[in-house]
């Protein structure tokens, strides 16, 4: 998403830097997910857990 942060500097019309943005979410969306593919269930498991809260909370509390 480092490309997005550019988007308002570029010298295009509001309309086309719009556009740019909302290619650029979509095309960062559509390759996360086939990363996730390409790497399998077991990664994308371990991923999804890192990533809750819960996971997080039973960090905190256990570290005590």
């Amino acid at each position: 998403m480092g490309n997005l942060v550019a988007v308002p500097y570029l010298p295009a019309a509001i309309a086309q830097k719009a556009t740019i943005t909302a290619s650029l979410v979509i095309v960062s969306e559509v390759s996360f997910w086939l990363g996730i593919l390409l790497t399998g269930k077991e990664l994308a498991q371990r991923y999804r857990r890192k990533l809750s809260p819960y996971y997080w909370w039973q960090r905190i509390t256990n570290s005590k």
